[in-house]
């Protein structure tokens, strides 16, 4: 998960850290949305969860740009017996680990291999990574040719985004053929370049040719829309059907690429020559974000959502700083103990 030897990318050093912080403020925020539907506090929770959906589209999307470089060899002995077993390990380390915070009873043998497979609910990004990784070597095809991963783009774009987007739409407004169209859909079968196969893609992409400046423009502008209807469409929803709705904070939708994508082009098409002078710290942060991923959960299950007890306009982000620092220093202190250091964190 990091950059070829000998070159760092310090952009995407810094889009990891942004990116983890963004993904406490989904978690923290996400606790928010659990009061009172539509109250003022529901609605600032409701902002600080719309602005981070491109957190985990993030993550991907570096991932990509690296592992799909026509200029990193991959080899799969290398692949399997180091980057999927890192993960493979680190998620049943951590799987374990979150067994006794997240037990609400007695914890039985059937109970104990339920809770390790499923694991706690942000291990999941762990097994998307492993399977991402498992196709590199048919990807990494895919993106040797720039007109390939360009038609590969416009078919993930259509079958990921686009297309399940609208079925759910029509499902919602109950034309009565929501299901016909679904089902007329999954007949064709196309899973090649659904999921977050296409932010993998993406973020090769964009890394590798570049984005004009008139095409940033734009997509920074559909960021923007895109965050916009985030916020009042969850709102609208909401209030619409008398319960909380949360079908636009799904990252696979057009509105979260945009957001995603917008966030993705900015870090990654400037120089930031400035970096420089932080290298150090930023490296150093960038590499314990790992660990931080894996261990915000359980300062957030341990505090019970208490920060947001009041004015969480001011107590969110406070609490998602506070999260993040005390992350790194448990990170930091698992770092130096052997097996754990190479392999959990």
């Amino acid at each position: 998960m990091s950059e070829k030897q000998g070159v760092r990318n310090l952009s995407l050093d810094a889009l990891r850290i942004v990116a983890t912080m963004a993904v406490i403020m989904l978690h923290v925020s996400s606790g928010g949305l659990d009061l009172q539907p539509l109250s003022a506090d529901w609605h600032v929770s409701n902002v600080y969860r719309s602005i981070v959906c491109w957190c985990v589209p993030a993550f991907v999307m570096i991932s990509g740009s690296l592992f799909l470089s026509q200029e990193r060899s991959v080899n799969i002995r290398h692949l399997y017996g180091h980057n999927i077993l890192r993960i493979v390990i680190a998620y049943f380390f951590w799987a374990i680990v979150y067994i006794p915070v997240q037990a609400t009873d007695s914890i039985t043998t059937s109970r104990f291999l339920t809770m390790l497979v499923i694991g706690p609910y942000h291990l999941w990004f762990l097994k998307m990574i492993i399977g991402l990784y498992i196709v590199v070597p048919v990807l990494r095809r895919v993106t040797a040719d720039r007109r390939t991963e360009e038609y590969f783009l416009c078919l993930s774009l259509f079958t990921a985004f686009v297309i399940p987007f609208l079925l759910e739409i029509i499902a919602m407004v109950d034309w009565g053929i929501g299901d016909v169209l679904s089902g007329a859909f999954d007949t064709f079968w196309l899973r090649l370049a659904t999921g977050y196969t296409g932010y993998f893609v993406l973020g090769h992409y964009i890394v590798a040719y570049g984005i004009e400046r008139r095409t940033k423009i734009i997509i920074y502008a559909l960021g923007i829309i895109g965050t916009l209807l985030i916020i009042v469409g969850t709102s609208w929803l909401s209030l619409k059907n008398g319960v909380n709705s949360f079908m636009l904070y799904n990252e696979l939708t057009p509105l979260a690429l945009f957001q995603a994508t917008a966030i993705f082009v900015f870090f990654t098409s400037k120089e930031w020559t400035q970096l420089r002078r932080h290298q150090k710290s930023l490296t150093r942060l960038s590499n314990r974000t790992f660990a931080i991923y894996l261990i915000h959960v359980m300062v957030i299950e341990l505090t019970e959502n208490s920060y947001l007890m009041t004015y969480p306009v001011a107590t969110i982000p406070a609490y998602v700083i506070a999260t993040f620092a005390l992350s790194y220093a448990v990170a930091c202190v698992l770092a130096i103990i052997p097996g754990i250091k190479n392999y959990a964190v």
